[in-house]
């Protein structure tokens, strides 16, 4: 889910004239830019071609299901030859290609390319809403493709609502919390040896001020001028290096769970 202002807009009460401007939320990561590392291995923008995402020369190509729980299909549109791997589904998902694609200089791979897939999630409250995307990298090879690194991409949620005037007023007219997280996987580029090593960077911040599903809103009590901010959440803003251990991707530090950015 793109980095974005959650949906909903901020109703102001007409008693409370000075109540600040609603501020964007902080800036996201860095995206990830076409780029190599020191091995060879280089990371690559794939583009639409015919219904699909594919890379620049045509040979690899994501076609994603439309509907929730439909799986996608990572192809290689090989001379002579086509091989499809399908993945997926997962329940209640949507497919997205995941915009690039990696090129391996690894010998032994049976394809030497990773391929991602973007899996959305959205769910549906009172007054608000949820979604999550997963990014998820495959290995190709032997008729099947493979999960090898798994990690929260983004996450919009909007909870809590305003149901009278004196709930306008004890809230400011900020009568939702907001949850926005958003990630860029990238190649680091100083990589020297074997396979790509990934580097992993998270944002993460509340609003207004800082927020927790686990608590309840009323025990927080009325909202003063200071509280209408974005709190940078520390625990989900962080940065992991992913390194090849033989069989997965795994960061070098584990991830946080992010509970208050997913759908529950």
């Amino acid at each position: 889910m793109r980095w974005m202002i959650a949906l909903g807009a901020l109703a102001l009460c007409a008693c409370a004239p000075s109540v600040p401007v609603r501020p964007e939320p902080p800036a996201p990561p860095p995206p990830a830019v076409a780029s190599a590392d020191q091995a060879g291995n280089r990371l690559e923008a794939m583009a639409e071609n015919a219904g699909a995402l594919c890379s620049q020369d045509g040979q690899w190509c994501v076609i994603a299901g439309s509907e929730a729980g439909e799986p996608a299909t990572l192809q290689h549109r090989g001379e002579g030859a086509r091989r499809d791997y399908v993945v997926g589904p997962r329940e209640r998902a949507t497919a997205r290609a995941w915009p690039f694609i990696v090129r391996l200089v690894d010998p032994a791979a049976n394809e030497p390319v990773l391929m991602g897939v973007l899996w959305e999630t959205m769910d549906g409250y009172s007054g608000g809403g949820a979604s999550e995307t997963v990014l998820t990298l495959y290995t190709l090879g032997q008729g099947a493709a493979t999960p090898v690194l798994e990690a929260l991409y983004s996450g919009d949620v909007l909870i809590r609502a305003c149901f009278s005037e004196a709930d306008t007023r004890t809230r400011l007219g900020a009568c939702h919390d907001e949850y926005v997280f958003a990630a860029a996987l990238t190649l680091d580029q100083d990589n020297a040896s074997g396979p790509p090593r990934f580097l992993y960077q998270s944002r993460a911040a509340t609003y207004p001020g800082r927020v927790s599903r686990t608590q309840d809103a009323a025990e927080r009590g009325a909202l003063s001028a200071g509280d209408l901010v974005w709190s940078a959440d520390e625990t989900c803003s962080v940065t992991r290096a992913f390194r090849w251990t033989g069989a997965a991707y795994e960061p070098d530090t584990a991830l946080p769970a992010c509970e208050d950015y997913r759908t529950q």
